[in-house]
Order: C-alpha cells, then structure tokens, then sequence
C-alpha cells in the first residue's frame, strides 16, 4: 500500500507500483471458463429478497453473539495469519493454523499465555490476512517475482485451499470467553475502473453482493467485529465498494476500515475507520496540507487504529524494543494499538502496563504501602499488587 510514494518524498519505506498492479488475481472456485481460468461463482444462493435482506440465522454457526460494546478496546493484540510463514500453505505458520489442529496452535502458543498473564477482557485481536496469502495467483505477466500485496479474495480461496483457516469455531469460542473482539483484515476489491491508481482489470463479482458470502461469510457467521480492506483509502466517491460492501458489512453488524490515511481531496472518507501502520500516522502529521489528520478522522467521527509492528527504518537494534516504547507512548496520548502481545511478553516486556494504559489508568501499579502488624480480628493493611493490571 503506497503508491503515493513519489509525493511522501521522505516516506522511509515504499511498496513498488508494480505491488499495487500486482493486486489483479484469479479467484479459485471449482468452476472454470473453456481456457482452464478459474470463474468465480457464489458459493451460497443470494438472498431472496434484496441483498440488503437479513441472512438466515438458522444457518449460522452455533458461536456466541458478537460484542456489542459501544467503547472498544484500544489495545488489540496483532496476528498475522498470512505471512507468519515463507513456505507453508498460504503463508501460515502451522503454528498458527493448521488442517489437523485448526486454530487450537495460535490459542496453546499465542493467547492462552496472554490470557494467563493479563487475564480476560484486557485486549481485542486483529488478524492481519485473515484468509492467508495466496501468491500464485498474481498473474505473472503482471509481477513476474509474485510478490504480492494482500489478496482480496483470500477467503473464498480458503475456502477450497485450506477450509479449516475460515472455520473460526475454537477461535471464537476462545475469544468469547475471555472477552476478546475479533477484527479481520483482506484486500482491495477489484471493481472499480474510476481511479488511474488501480492498474488491474476489473472483477466486478467483488462489487456484487451476490458474492457477499464468498468475501465476507466466515465473518459475519463467527461474530467478528471489525474488518480491514488493504488500500481502500484510494477508493474514489463512486465506487462499488463503498456503493455495495461496506453498507453490506454494516448492516450485517460489523465495524468496517480503510487503509492507510487518506487524502484531503477524498471527503468520502471523512466518518470512517482508518487503520494504517504507524509511520503512515506520522506522515499524516508532517503532510497534513495533504493528508487528513488523525484528530480530523476522530472530529468526524472514525476510530483509528495505530498498527505498531515494524520500523520505517528496518534498522532498530531490537524490534520488541521499538514497539513496547512506542505502543506505549500512543496509548498514554490515548491512541488505539495494534501490536504483537505475545512477542513482547516472550521478550520479558510489561505488558500489563499497556493494559493498564487503554483502560486510561497510569502505566505503573500504585506503590505497595508498608506493612503494619496487624489488629485482632481485622485485615492486614496494605497493598501486595499483581501481575495484572
């Protein structure tokens, strides 16, 4: 996501244009036209009445209700699914999903650990590639290295690659328990022909909510609250996108956000949720005779959330470091962050203080008073503290 390189002339970090051409892939259904190219076809029957028409709760899975909390958590724990591996089945780490165990790994060796240490209700996650990465599908003549920005359609490629990735039940069985929201985050949908950023060839099934299940099924049926679209932030007034998925997505219940920082030119994005790593939110500072200010999406009514995972340099000597500091300085200037959890309690860092921090409480525990002996028959005074915040 940055094509806007050539105007951030200082932006330390920069995706190639041929990234963002590189977006144009072939949806993988069982369905194929007379070359042998796969054709998307929906999965699930439309809705009978509009596309708009409430889906059928009794087909849904038997997982609890989603959160309804009118004040979401402001610290989320950071997974990556696609990309937490270089060679596995779509760029997942078995450690995180895998076709024998499902997602019973990421909660043994990811938030079990979290849960004991902070106890429930202390973060929400995000996954970031929900639906893993799915690079051969990036048509060579557009990129021949198949480096690939995040696929939108890697869902419903999921769904025939890999199912077990999409069926979420011990996820959100976990997250329910222990008060955990869930937010997804996929691609660009690839239906609009009205922007010269998008390189691609249209695919109009991504616009058309005859396919809403094929995109976005397993998070509505599993009660996610939020989902992230890649590049979005460059989606012009008329798009299908903002036309079709996102009134879709909100009438289904879920939280939907654009990514990076957008435009001034672009008041179409005034009101909503923006995600973006955390340079981008700096960049929106030192160019804001460009680009809307953080304050400014909050004044209108979005959350924003701060993705703290890697430095815009490459070149911090200790990467947990780097984001411990700086997921607490956001958090102490009220901000809302994203950030690895696990790798920062795996590095020995007070995550309890980050906890502490989003419920708007100071960073460290109160000093313990000193001990008194104490009176027949009454408490021992004094304050032993905790682990948890």
């Amino acid at each position: 996501m940055l094509s806007r390189c050539k105007t951030l002339e200082r932006a330390a970090w920069c995706v190639p244009p041929i990234v963002i051409g590189a977006m144009l892939a072939l949806t993988l259904t069982s369905a194929g036209d007379a070359s042998g190219r796969a054709v998307a076809t929906p999965r699930k029957a439309p809705a009978p009445a509009t596309a708009m028409s409430p889906r059928d709760d009794a087909a849904r899975p038997n997982v609890p209700a989603r959160s309804l909390e009118s004040n979401p958590k402001r610290l989320l724990h950071f997974q990556a699914v696609g990309f937490s591996s270089e060679d596995a089945p779509g760029r997942v780490s078995p450690q995180v999903c895998n076709p024998v165990d499902g997602w019973l790994p990421h909660l043994q060796n990811h938030l079990e650990p979290l849960i004991e240490y902070l106890g429930p209700d202390s973060f929400d996650w995000w996954g970031h590639n929900t639906g893993g990465v799915w690079e051969d599908l990036i048509p060579v003549e557009i990129n021949p290295e198949r480096e690939t920005s995040t696929l939108f359609e890697q869902m419903d490629v999921a769904a025939v690659r890999f199912p077990e990735l999409i069926d979420y039940t011990q996820l959100a069985a976990f997250a329910a328990a222990n008060g955990i929201d869930l937010y997804g985050y996929i691609g660009l949908p690839r239906c609009d022909t009205d922007n010269p950023e998008f390189t691609f060839t249209p695919e109009p099934t991504h616009c058309d909510p005859a396919f809403f299940d094929n995109w976005y099924g397993a998070f509505v049926d599993f009660g996610f609250k939020g989902v992230g679209h890649d590049f979005t932030a460059a989606l012009s007034p008329t798009s299908g996108v903002l036309a079709n998925n996102f009134p879709m997505l909100e009438a289904e219940g879920l939280d939907v956000y654009i990514e990076a920082v957008p435009w001034r030119n672009s008041e179409q994005h005034l009101g909503q949720n923006v995600v973006a790593i955390e340079y981008w939110w700096e960049y929106a500072e030192l160019f804001s005779d460009f680009m809307w200010t953080e304050q400014e999406l909050n004044d209108a009514g979005g959350r924003t959330i701060h993705l703290v995972i890697r430095d815009p340099t490459y070149n911090v000597p200790d990467i947990q470091q780097w984001r411990f500091l700086v997921a607490k300085r956001l958090l102490e200037e009220g901000k809302t962050v994203a950030v690895p959890l696990d790798q920062l309690l795996n590095a020995g860092y007070p995550i309890e203080q980050l906890v502490r921090l989003s419920r708007g409480l100071p960073a460290e525990l109160p000093p313990a008073l000193p001990q008194t002996a104490p009176k027949a028959g009454g408490p021992t005074p004094g304050y032993s503290g905790t682990t948890r915040p």
